[in-house]
């Protein structure tokens, strides 16, 4: 969960838990897919888009008021030079992950939808 919320670098990861680099990213690689399946069978895994506007009604009815906020994560500059574009943020000349979030009042994370996925 660490390693989601901050998305250090594995050397960085590695030193906080006494790992490793090559043991940090091998822990990743096998925890991660635990995580999403108990996620998944808790149906607490939030949707990644919703393809009508009729489903995001649905959810508006169901949880009443949501929170939609937008946020950017900083990234390895992509050498494609369309992808260089689309992510550039403009900020201190960084090149961003761009995602849209949407919350209920409690905190529970509805759905996640990255938007650099569009330009991929």
């Amino acid at each position: 969960m660490y390693y989601l919320k901050t998305y250090p670098t594995f050397e960085v990861l590695g030193f906080h838990f006494g790992f490793s680099p090559g043991h940090a990213h091998n822990h990743i690689d096998n925890l991660l897919p635990v995580l999403l399946r108990s996620l998944s069978d808790l149906d607490v895994l939030p949707a990644r888009s919703h393809g009508t506007p009729a489903e995001f009604l649905q959810l508006v009815e169901k949880y009443g008021d949501i929170l939609i906020d937008g946020m950017e994560c900083p990234c390895v500059r992509p050498q494609d030079e369309e992808l260089q574009k689309a992510r550039f943020s403009g900020k201190k000349k960084r090149h961003m992950l761009k995602a849209v979030v949407g919350t209920t009042l409690h905190r529970q994370i509805l759905f996640l939808f990255c938007l650099f996925c569009l330009f991929a």
